[in-house]
């Protein structure tokens, strides 16, 4: 007997399970039935009544849950709950009195309360650079050349800055469209500069001239994160066959929502074309292309009308969402600096306390005052309440993780010491120094690393981050140390003379 054999069988032997259920599960509910049926023609009309009442509620009240649950939306326009904006504020105000950058959250919250002030719709147009969208801009705002000069050049990357133009349309509104660098132009800030005028805008307008490419839909993704009504645009869909072109539009409308309107344009621009002349020769003209955006016109003041409730919520929550990244990156770097300089500090401090020790011991990393001050102090950095039943725990974890190690970070630390020359083998203060030394660098490190990724005292991962750290580039880090703790104990030689 084949494979397929056997998995028909198996196949045969669950639908007939199946079917045998059903008819047990419908003999026991009619059974059920007659009985109720049999009770009630014993009772009075009353309470007869009163039953079927109770069960046609039943039954209509499941039906409604029901029809809830797994009906269609039908379009229904559902306006996002918006961010807690103040809450942001707040905190933008807050951690500016700790010294941390906020300057980039607070110029978008400024942004933000502008455009809510002017009214203007704002429409972006982002792409890849040499994608058409400075011609898209001409092509529909004729007069773009007056208010600014929008340059088109057939090399590609003319649009260094965001600029912004004045669209009336045929129906009379007035848009503001903004030209914004290729998300892959040259330069450190040109594909920010873009990203970040497309969040702001109410509405996008990708532009690509050709299938999407695996960077172009990471940037596409990027924006549809943010909520962000958008046009998908095919330019230059002139230089393809009918067949050609139906085939790339198939390929982009399987990898964007079906919400987004695909439409494909010819936005003109110029195009470099070779002409043969009578002689013979070749030579090289710049022509203008064909013009024709009335698609994206009409998918444009679509979404215009069909979203209109929806975006001027879409386009704060998203200039907030902007600002609490800006805020979030400016934080998390602030931290890792001010991290960074704690556990240098406190490693510091425990060779100190162990070139100080009279008889050094290894509880003085769990039982002494500093391994407690230190941790506390990266979880207020972190702003991750602690409490002393907590902090117990996790000492205690640490505690147990130390006395397995120790033996090997002690022989680490002596084979250091040995490394310099006048040192010989010496034992004791000094190389129990180094090995506090490496114990709170190692321990600093794994909590900054949990507290940064988990925002929480994560005993387990921290004990578990704590044993990887400990395991790296210990001879190097003991070395580092000994020249600390020879630090640290010729100025106490210094000192005491």
């Amino acid at each position: 007997m084949n494979s397929q054999s056997i998995v028909r069988l198996g196949v045969a032997a669950v639908v007939l399970l199946a079917l045998a259920i059903l008819l047990v599960l419908f003999l026991l509910a009619s059974d059920l039935a007659f009985t109720v049926r049999d009770q009630l023609n014993e009772t009075s009309p009353w309470v007869s009544i009163t039953y079927i009442a109770v069960l046609a509620i039943f039954l209509i009240f499941s039906a409604i849950v029901i029809w809830r649950l797994l009906a269609p939306s039908g379009g229904k326009t559902v306006v996002p709950a918006p961010l807690d904006e103040n809450k942001l504020r707040t905190d933008v105000d807050r951690h500016a009195a700790t010294g941390i950058d906020v300057t980039g959250s607070r110029t978008e919250l400024q942004e933000l309360d502008r455009r809510r002030s002017d009214g203007q719709v704002y429409i972006a147009l982002y792409g890849e650079i040499s994608s058409g969208k400075t011609s898209l801009i001409r092509a529909l705002v004729p007069e773009a050349r007056a208010q600014e000069q929008a340059e088109v050049d057939v090399r590609g990357g003319t649009t260094r800055s965001v600029h912004r133009y004045t669209w009336r349309t045929q129906s009379g509104d007035e848009l503001i469209l903004a030209d914004v660098p290729g998300f892959n132009e040259a330069g450190n800030r040109a594909p920010q500069t873009a990203h970040e005028e497309a969040v702001r805008a109410h509405l996008v307008v990708y532009v690509c001239d050709g299938d999407v490419t695996r960077n172009q839909w990471q940037d596409l993704e990027a924006l549809q994160r943010y909520g962000k009504p958008m046009v998908v645009a095919l330019n230059k869909g002139d230089r393809y066959q009918p067949q050609d072109l139906a085939q790339i539009q198939a390929r982009i409308r399987e990898r964007i929502s079906a919400e987004t309107p695909l439409v494909a344009v010819q936005a003109g621009g110029n195009e470099e074309i070779v002409r043969v002349l009578p002689d013979g020769r070749e030579e090289t003209v710049v022509r203008e292309r064909a013009v024709s955006v009335e698609s994206l016109v009409v998918a444009l003041q679509n979404l215009l009308i069909e979203r209109q409730e929806l975006l001027g919520p879409l386009r704060d929550n998203a200039i907030i969402l902007l600002a609490a990244g800006k805020l979030e990156h400016n934080l998390s770097d602030f931290r890792r600096r001010t991290a960074d300089a704690l556990v240098e500090r406190y490693t510091r401090r425990a060779v100190v306390g162990g070139l100080a020790a009279f008889a050094p011991g290894a509880d003085i990393i769990i039982q002494g005052a500093l391994a407690t001050s230190f941790v506390r102090a990266l979880c207020e950095l972190y702003e991750i309440p602690v409490r002393t039943v907590d902090l117990d725990k996790f000492l205690g974890a640490i505690k147990s993780r130390v006395g397995h190690s120790l033996p090997l970070i002690l022989a680490i630390a002596g084979n250091a010491l040995k490394a310099f020359p006048g040192l010989g083998t010496v034992v004791g203060g000094l190389t129990h120094a180094v090995a506090y030394g490496l114990l709170f660098q190692s321990l600093g490190r794994a909590l900054v690393e949990s507290l940064s990724t988990r925002g929480a005292l994560d005993t387990r991962a921290t004990t578990k981050a704590f044993e990887e750290k400990l395991r790296e580039n210990l001879a190097t880090r003991a070395r580092e140390l000994v020249v600390l703790a020879l630090a640290e104990k010729k100025r106490d030689s210094n000192d005491s003379s």
